[in-house]
């Protein structure tokens, strides 16, 4: 059976941008992630090590809060990547949104997706 693990609106504050004064200080990036998971094990076992810890992505996702980036195509490519380094997962959906960075605009984003090859 496969079904769908995912984190919503999770705020991640980090730096961002490629201006020089985007650089200066950190600014929340808004965080959408979604996990397709075969949960056939899990649901035989009743057990997290036969699922996809969500707790753990999270912890690894707020680790980039370290890190630098020019580009929120970047942020979201590094989001997939340890999504990804749990081998249950089948296919990783991400984005992120910039709130209130362009005037009239509630927000600017990028998402992709990436399945298991």
């Amino acid at each position: 059976m496969i079904g769908k693990i995912f984190i919503k609106d999770l705020l991640l504050r980090c730096t961002i941008g490629i201006d020089a004064e985007e650089k200066l200080t950190k600014t929340d990036e808004l965080i959408n992630i979604t996990l397709w998971v075969d949960f056939e094990k899990a649901l035989q076992t009743d057990s997290v090590e036969d699922s996809v810890n969500y707790a753990v992505v999270y912890h690894n996702i707020l680790s980039l809060e370290k890190e630098t980036f020019n580009l929120q195509e970047t942020l979201v490519k590094r989001i997939i990547d340890i999504c990804l380094e749990d081998k249950k997962v089948i296919k990783v959906k991400a984005s992120t949104e910039k709130p209130h960075i362009l005037k009239h605009s509630k927000s600017v984003g990028v998402e992709m997706e990436k399945e298991r090859s």
